[in-house]
């Protein structure tokens, strides 16, 4: 789980500096809605995939008493990132 979600963490920005090298580092006009806003769930769901490893080193341990804080979180913010990327 860990390596394919540092996997997939790694590929997503790169896949990002790569569209932003092919648009020359121009962003989306507003004027096409429809782009426009497939650029802002785009930066969501890259910022939510970078996002979960750092949750995962900072994780507590697995008998901690709030540990479920964690769990809820990582799992809202996974699900997030699917759910938008589809």
């Amino acid at each position: 789980h860990r390596t394919l979600m540092s996997s997939a963490s790694i590929l997503t920005l790169i896949a990002f500096v790569l569209i932003l090298v092919y648009k020359k580092g121009q962003w989306t006009s507003r004027t096409n809605e429809r782009e426009f806003a497939h650029s802002i769930v785009g930066i969501l769901v890259i910022s939510f995939a970078v996002i979960q490893p750092f949750m995962a080193i900072f994780r507590c341990n697995p008998g901690d008493e709030y540990r479920f804080i964690f769990n809820y979180a990582h799992a809202t913010v996974g699900l997030s990132a699917f759910i938008l990327s589809i």
